[in-house]
């Protein structure tokens, strides 16, 4: 399995030798904007308006397949639709455009006895835009030998309405650990999160551990400690900090992460300045 492509993902555990440690890995995801288009078939139900959508994206470090649960579409004029788990399959779809992490798949669950309908049927596209950010479809349609007001049509599901937009990250961040110091004469507050992820920069993006940075007098930002080595299922610890004075002043404080990795064994990441991290995140910054 390809960790960095699969970059979403849910929470588990594993023992290995009497030790316990996370293997799985969790993303809670939540429609910020969706547009519905009615597609007619059923003149007696309107999908006007989404007004709340979420689900759970999850992957195993121990199986190669993804998982969708816990999907709640609701809307302004029908009862909510609920799906507890979708299929991940495989395979090309013509309602995905834009593959979820570049596969040629899709998801797809069925809700029974839903609008007067035995059996509905929802497929789901994902394509990841940013760490925190995806673009998602569902097609939402019933299987056509299943309605209670049609004849039957044959095995086919027929189209009821279609649903595009954008989810975001809404799992909740894990502060493993803080460091605090002076920097450029301000109170400066680093704090570590556990799960790495994309990290977008102005250069472009890169995968690696977080710190948000509180530095008085200026606006939040999030510091990137790069490291290509270690995949999803990593899980930061804490900061390793060294100062040396034999170092010119603005590169005396030199910052590394300390991290578990999907195995339990414990490495972190190359010490960098910390003046180099804050110039990538605020600069130009002139010591």
């Amino acid at each position: 399995m390809n960790c960095r492509l699969n970059l979403a993902l849910c929470t588990g555990a594993l023992a290995l030798s009497g030790f316990t440690f996370a293997n799985d890995r969790v993303t809670n995801l939540e429609l910020d904007h969706a547009t519905v288009h009615n597609m007619g078939t059923a003149p007696f139900l309107q999908f006007n308006e989404v007004t709340h959508g979420s689900f759970t994206l999850s992957e195993s470090m121990d199986s190669p397949s993804l998982k969708l649960t816990d999907l709640v579409l609701e809307f302004d004029t029908l009862p909510a639709l609920a799906i507890d788990r979708l299929t991940f399959k495989d395979e090309p779809n013509a309602i995905c455009h834009s593959p979820y992490s570049g596969l040629p798949g899709y998801f797809e669950g069925k809700s029974l006895d839903t609008w007067a309908f035995q059996e509905i049927v929802v497929q789901v596209c994902l394509s990841h835009m940013s760490d925190t950010e995806y673009d998602v479809k569902f097609e939402v349609g019933f299987a056509s030998g299943e309605s209670y007001i049609g004849p039957n049509m044959g095995d086919m599901v027929v189209p009821l309405a279609s649903i595009q937009g954008f989810a975001l990250d809404t799992t909740p961040t894990t502060i493993v650990d803080t460091f605090e110091t002076e920097f450029m004469g301000k109170e400066l507050v680093l704090s570590l999160n556990q799960r790495p992820g994309d990290i977008q920069q102005e250069w472009g993006s890169a995968f690696g551990f977080k710190a948000d940075a509180t530095w008085m007098g200026h606006e939040n930002k999030t510091l990137a400690f790069q490291n290509y080595n270690a995949t999803p299922f990593a899980n930061a610890i804490g900061f390793d900090v060294i100062e040396d004075t034999n170092l010119p002043e603005p590169d005396q404080i030199q910052i590394s992460i300390k991290y578990r990795t999907e195995m339990g064994s414990i490495e972190q990441t190359d010490y960098q300045p910390l003046f180099m991290l804050m110039d990538e995140a605020y600069g130009p910054l002139m010591f």
